[in-house]
């Protein structure tokens, strides 16, 4: 333990996550029942990336998957050596969709149209915000499928990830919206498969889930033969063949991309996130484009990243170090929610690059030869 808190010292990356595993049982036992004990993960640390004007941004990465960690910090070199990584908030909410049942097909069409009314939304948005000081309801798409009426409904959650916030918010609003003016409507179930939570869905790629962030970085060709050996030309057409067609070849839904999940998975176990969330969460697009005879652009748009900085496993002591870590500074008028996603997805865009380069390259499997085999 201690040449890893030399190496750590040597290498110096910020000293904010504890060693020690003793956890506070009773701590534990609101995050799993049946409690029987933990498992260490291995944590890896990549950077520092500069982040909007941050330049001080350490990723941690728990993972068991060796050369992932080496990977991204390659990545995080060559963007620290570009001048950094811009990124934007396109849109923030968190979703639940109820499936609710009726007597005919008129009866749900007349109650799709109160929901999409001014007056339904009113009616909605104060039951909702009844259950809670920091959730906000913004949005209600209700959708018809014969005499059902599936409803997505979508909230700002502030710093948490919220779904049982929302959850607990839909079903007041729900609830109160029979009682009040649908009686003969039934709640068939909370989640009716239409948020869509913890699955692949094209709603989730098109309308957004949790929050929408964009990363990008302007690098010099000189620079990727510098840091990933390959001509910008090779990075350029592995990502259009990979990424692009290969991706379309496969129908990927959210999978325009190299391995966003790799890095999303490992930051998400790493600070404390729903790691079910992943498989929306990683929907990534990724884009190389050349700009001119010097510099390409490079970004990645994430439009599901389902985040939190309080609640579930945030709150234990090693993970809140590791979102700590990786939030850095932030701006007044942002969230540490909101901070965390934008660095999540910067730190994917440096994964992104450094793959690509490697399969270039062609040193993939040499790579992972020599940091994955004991």
């Amino acid at each position: 333990m201690e040449d890893l808190k030399t190496r750590r010292r040597d290498k110096n990356i910020p000293q904010t996550i504890p060693f020690d595993f003793n956890y506070d049982v009773d701590e534990l036992k609101s995050n799993c029942e049946n409690l029987v004990g933990y498992i260490p993960i291995p944590l890896g640390v990549a950077g520092p990336i500069p982040i909007d004007g941050n330049s001080n941004i350490h990723v941690p990465l728990c993972t068991t998957e060796g050369a992932l960690v080496a990977s991204v910090n390659r990545g995080c070199k060559l963007l620290r050596l570009a001048g950094g990584v811009n990124t934007v908030l396109s849109s923030d909410g968190t979703t639940r969709g109820p499936v609710i049942n009726f007597g005919d097909i008129q009866q749900a069409h007349e109650f799709s149209k109160w929901c999409e009314s001014t007056d339904g939304f009113t009616f909605l948005k104060h039951a909702f915000e009844s259950t809670s000081r920091y959730g906000k309801l913004t949005q209600v798409k209700p959708r018809q499928a014969g005499k059902q009426v599936f409803v997505r409904f979508k909230a700002h959650t502030g710093e948490a990830m919220g779904m049982n916030m929302v959850s607990k918010g839909t079903l007041e609003a729900i609830s109160k919206a029979l009682e009040e003016h649908f009686p003969n409507g039934k709640l068939v179930s909370l989640s009716g498969n239409y948020c869509t939570d913890k699955r692949a869905s094209a709603m989730n790629w098109i309308e957004g889930r949790g929050k929408s962030v964009i990363a990008a970085a302007v690098i010099r060709k000189d620079l990727i033969m510098q840091i990933l050996h390959v001509p910008a030309s090779d990075l350029l057409q592995v990502y259009t063949q990979k990424c692009l067609i290969g991706s379309t070849m496969s129908m990927c839904i959210g999978g325009a991309n190299a391995h966003a999940a790799n890095i999303v998975a490992a930051i998400f176990i790493a600070t404390g996130q729903d790691p079910a969330q992943v498989i929306d969460s990683s929907y990534c697009l990724t884009l190389l484009e050349e700009i001119d005879d010097e510099h390409i652009h490079a970004s990645v748009t994430m439009p599901c990243v389902q985040v939190g900085s309080i609640g579930g496993g945030t709150q234990l002591p090693p993970q809140k170090a590791a979102a700590d870590m990786l939030i850095g500074n932030y701006l007044e008028e942002e969230s540490r929610a909101e901070r965390l996603a934008r660095n999540i997805a910067a730190a994917v865009l440096a994964g992104e690059l450094s793959l690509l380069g490697a399969l270039a390259e062609g040193s993939l499997v040499r790579a992972h030869m020599a940091l994955n085999r004991k």
